[in-house]
């Protein structure tokens, strides 16, 4: 047998043994369905969550998040641990207000917080000069769901956010005031494909529709004893919808009775700034009956 039918004899193996670890899964059933672009809520007791660079403000860098069912299939509420160890707040809630055979309906809110004043480990001097400066994202989204078939689910959101940077600074001869906003509002739509019962395929994408960003600017300079001299700027800004997107591919599967694994590639540019962004997610995640 030569090298390469040697390799190749090994990766399908390999392959093989990760196919059979695959449980077999019922990706429409209400205990076992994908939450996140979704119309539905978290159907578990407890979720648990293990994410690297997730897209979003809240599942940021890193996300160690508990999800609680207060209402099982109705109302779960979320929050980033990780985030909070550090001294961030990162907190979201899905609700399902329709959910039937051939249509979902529901949406999700969500809170990202930061303030440097509460980051411990900086020194306590940075932290005081920072501490004035504030940066929050607050998300609302509205989500429909079809399942067409057994093997396919077409999910549709809209979304509005809202983000906001502001602060002071004030030195010995300088004082600035400053606040940068964006808001946007867009569609989400989402396709899930199942094979065989044991991995689906997720495409989707935000495409926003309409765009704005502000930017003010306060600055005061001392020239000498008793004289300032100021300047104010306020610029609001419209960005087309084809300046910016986000596409996502990613696929998700089941290991043993518990462990679910999911894997995205996320892909966003901004055009003004000609920036074309690739960064893959890692997401593993426990429910809790």
């Amino acid at each position: 047998m030569g090298p390469r039918l040697a390799i190749a004899a090994l990766l399908v193996s390999v392959l093989a043994q990760l196919t059979a670890c695959v449980h077999a899964r019922d990706f429409r059933a209400a205990d076992e369905r994908m939450t996140p672009h979704s119309a539905y809520a978290e159907h578990a007791r407890v979720r648990l969550d293990l994410e690297l660079l997730g897209p979003e403000p809240y599942n940021f860098v890193l996300n160690t998040g508990v999800t609680v069912a207060a209402v099982p299939d109705r109302l779960d509420l979320s929050l980033n641990l990780a985030h909070a160890g550090i001294g961030a707040l990162s907190f979201q809630s899905k609700f399902t207000l329709v959910d039937s055979r051939w249509f979902g309906l529901g949406g999700r809110v969500g809170l990202t917080y930061v303030n440097p004043r509460t980051f411990w480990f900086l020194p306590r001097d940075l932290r005081e000069v920072l501490g004035s400066f504030n940066l929050m994202s607050v998300p609302v989204e509205l989500w429909t769901s079809y399942p067409v078939a057994r093997w396919v689910v077409f999910h549709l959101g809209l979304s509005y956010r809202h983000a906001a940077l502001w602060g002071r600074y004030e030195g010995d001869e300088l004082l600035a005031d400053s606040n940068i906003a964006q808001r946007s509002f867009g569609f989400a739509p989402y396709l899930d494909l199942f094979i065989a019962e044991r991995v689906a395929i997720i495409l989707g994408a935000r495409l926003p529709v309409f765009m704005q960003a502000v930017a003010r600017n306060d600055v005061e300079s001392e020239l000498g004893p008793g004289l300032r001299v100021g300047v104010r700027s306020v610029e609001w800004v419209d960005l087309r919808f084809t300046d910016a997107f986000r596409a996502e591919l990613g696929a998700e599967t089941r290991f043993g009775a518990n462990t679910h694994l999911r894997l995205s590639v996320n892909v966003g540019a901004f055009r003004p700034l000609g920036v074309l962004l690739v960064a893959p997610s890692l997401n593993l995640y426990w429910r809790f009956k």
